[in-house]
């Protein structure tokens, strides 16, 4: 396991407070290793409450399925973290994506970024229509989304094999 950055961690968090913003890391590798900085971070965190969504939470923090995404409306979170390996459901991922409060986090564990397109997401069953095989979904979204999530200079991506990248200290919010 890598050497958690505490004081890059503390850093993100104190801007993400001040700014009201979410703050968003971007876990990229195997899924052990993907799971087990999680775990690490959401430790380190320490902020609740915690939602994970896939089939390998972390005790003793909820774990629901995507098809459960839509009844957390209305909640707020501290944490959310997304387990893709377990598949991506993107209205589930929009409806979840407003329950993080500002200055929460939002951990999204990933495959490679630059096929992720191709990964087999458990997720495509349920779109497929017969008489199409689940493999016959097109990956177009997750292949966006991975674009998207490389582009994005607020979120931090932590491939596994590098270290976890420099926080920089952001300007001063704006007066409220």
């Amino acid at each position: 396991m890598a050497e958690l950055p505490l004081p890059s961690l503390a850093r993100l968090r104190v801007q993400a407070v001040a700014h009201g913003h979410r703050a968003v890391i971007v876990l990229e590798g195997s899924p052990p290793w993907c799971r087990t900085q999680a775990a690490a971070l959401i430790t380190a965190w320490g902020e609740a409450p915690i939602l994970w969504v896939g089939a390998h939470g972390i005790e003793p923090h909820p774990c629901i399925p995507w098809r459960k995404a839509t009844t957390w409306l209305g909640r707020e979170l501290g944490l959310l973290a997304i387990d893709a390996f377990d598949g991506v459901d993107a209205n589930g991922l929009a409806a979840l994506s407003g329950t993080l409060r500002a200055g929460g986090l939002w951990l999204l564990l990933v495959p490679s970024l630059a096929k992720w397109g191709d990964y087999p997401d458990p997720q495509h069953q349920r779109l497929a229509s017969w008489p199409h095989p689940a493999d016959a979904v097109s990956g177009r979204f997750l292949q966006r989304l991975g674009a998207v999530i490389q582009q994005q200079p607020g979120i931090v991506l932590w491939r596994e094999g590098h270290p976890f990248p420099a926080i920089e200290a952001a300007p001063a919010p704006p007066p409220p």
